[in-house]
């Protein structure tokens, strides 16, 4: 009973309509995202696995990171979050990081810890975009809207999930990505505050949200139009 009570709750903090109709739009709504977030999650984490193993670091296969079942790279903190936050009206969530020996990849650690890092955003993006051709052939053949608005919104948590991992703040990917980019001098002195970093990204997500938001906006808007998404909605 207390279960229900709880779920009845969750649904209509995340829809707000108490009809039977709304709250049945939200469960499924909810479900969709969840889903979605949860694919979206795997492949990255699973893309950063397979980049390092090509690159010759075999850590993460060694410790069962080169899969695609989501309980291998599911955070159980990181997950609560992604559901609380998704009822709330925003999503934040993540996934355990994918061990890997920099010193193993052939290119050397910082250039090869780049280009591990810049792999799990690429395949965002690659998602998002088979997802929005995918909304448009559908739609081409007459299938139902709620298919677009579902690919749309696939797509959109993969973009946002690119543009997210890019900031250049530890310890998401757009930190290694400088790192690696940097000439030597410049990169060991920005590598310095690596420690820092969950620190420095809790601030700039709680007191600096407007300015993330801001960033993902006005890059993902305009990258899912230039994909072909017209970012509709379930329908």
């Amino acid at each position: 009973m207390i279960l229900a009570v709880i779920v009845l709750v969750a649904l209509l903090m995340f829809g707000g309509d108490p009809s039977p109709e709304g709250l049945a739009r939200s469960a499924r709504d909810l479900a969709v995202l969840l889903v979605a977030f949860v694919a979206s999650l795997t492949l990255h984490e699973y893309a950063h696995a397979s980049v390092a193993t090509l690159l010759g670091d075999d850590t993460a296969r060694r410790m069962g990171r080169l899969t695609l079942d989501p309980r291998a790279h599911l955070d159980p903190l990181g997950t609560f979050m992604m559901v609380m936050t998704l009822i709330l009206g925003f999503g934040l969530g993540w996934a355990r990081p994918v061990p890997v020996n920099a010193w193993r990849l052939r290119p050397g650690p910082r250039v090869g810890m780049a280009i591990v890092a810049i792999a799990g955003p690429l395949m965002n993006l690659v998602l998002a975009f088979a997802a929005i051709r995918l909304s448009l052939g559908l739609v081409a053949t007459g299938a139902d809207p709620v298919v677009k608005g579902v690919l749309n919104y696939f797509a959109l948590i993969n973009v946002v999930l690119a543009i997210f991992n890019m900031l250049p703040i530890p310890p998401l990917d757009g930190f290694r990505v400088l790192v690696g980019i940097l000439p030597e001098a410049p990169a060991r002195s920005v590598a310095a505050i690596e420690p820092y970093g969950p620190m420095i990204l809790l601030l700039v997500i709680f007191m600096g949200s407007g300015l993330v938001g801001g960033i993902i906006r006005g890059v993902g808007y305009p990258l899912m139009r230039a994909m072909g998404s017209s970012i509709g909605g379930f329908g």
